[in-house]
């Protein structure tokens, strides 16, 4: 048995703590459940006020259809950075358990973050295990119904995000109002449905709003600053619409089928209620 072994075993020895490896698309985080920072394979895990997590269902985090919820306080950079964006990029927690006194620790669990739920002033972030990620996955699906399959600027919708973008910076930032300095030359309303992508990190918010060069978003950006550089991309509702296809006069590339009944069932248009 190793070190580590005999301290979990033990009924009066045992002294855990944690340290979660935050690996995103752009940047990592190094929290820890101790209320001291540790040091591991070169890495400061410092101490977070509020972090903890669910109790893990099976003995292996290889066992199918299990996840894991950990809570983060809505102040955290961590869900700053990722539970408000359109899209999120990827996020993979590891888990390290340790026992003071002992030289080895155990890798406790792995697995992408599924999901991030945010209720009043906590966020709760999703984690299966790396092999029921597997088992879970999704087959891309092509729907019959009125609003576009396509997701905009792909391949299959063929439209330039380069045409249809302004990269400008950020004159003020009143809560979720966002003034830029330009949003070029196009109509009025262009980039309602688009976003603002703060370019230095790739923190994304939806624009529903637009009053000339005021944007204004889904959500507070965490850390959006005067003067810092961001990216303005239009939007379209997928439909075949003034504010859809016809927009980008894309008419030929339409994804959906105008001829099934429904359009009611566009949740770019209605909304969702």
């Amino acid at each position: 048995m190793t070190d580590y072994a005999d301290k979990e075993e033990s009924i009066d020895d045992g002294s855990p703590y944690e340290l979660y490896w935050w690996a995103g698309t752009y940047r990592s985080y190094y929290y820890t459940t101790d209320s001291a920072a540790h040091m591991h394979l070169g890495n400061n895990y410092v101490p977070v006020p509020g972090l903890e997590r669910g109790e893990v269902k099976a003995g292996t985090h290889e066992e199918d259809n299990v996840d894991l919820t950990v809570k983060l306080p809505i102040t955290d950079q961590l869900v700053k950075d990722y539970a408000f964006q359109t899209t999120p990029p990827a996020l993979e927690l590891t888990i390290f358990r340790f026992h003071r006194g002992a030289v080895t620790p155990a890798a406790y669990w792995k697995g992408k973050v599924a999901s991030i739920v945010v209720a009043d002033k906590t966020a709760s972030l999703r984690i299966p295990s790396k092999f029921g990620t597997i088992l879970q996955g999704n087959i891309p699906s092509a729907y019959v119904q009125p609003p576009c399959n396509h997701n905009l600027y792909d391949n299959l919708c063929g439209v330039s995000r380069v045409a249809n973008s302004v990269d400008t910076t950020v004159l003020s930032v009143i809560d979720r109002v966002v003034t830029v300095a330009s949003v070029g030359a196009f109509p009025p309303g262009w980039f309602v449905g688009g976003e603002i992508v703060a370019v230095t990190r790739n923190e994304r918010r939806m624009i529903i709003a637009q009053a000339g060069n005021q944007l204004t978003v889904n959500y507070q950006f965490g850390r959006l600053a005067q003067g810092e550089s961001v990216q303005v991309a239009a939007g379209c509702d997928h439909s075949r619409g003034a504010n859809g296809c016809a927009k980008h006069n894309n008419l030929p590339r339409f994804g959906g089928d105008p001829y099934v009944p429904g359009e009611s069932n566009n949740l770019f248009t209605q909304g969702i209620g």
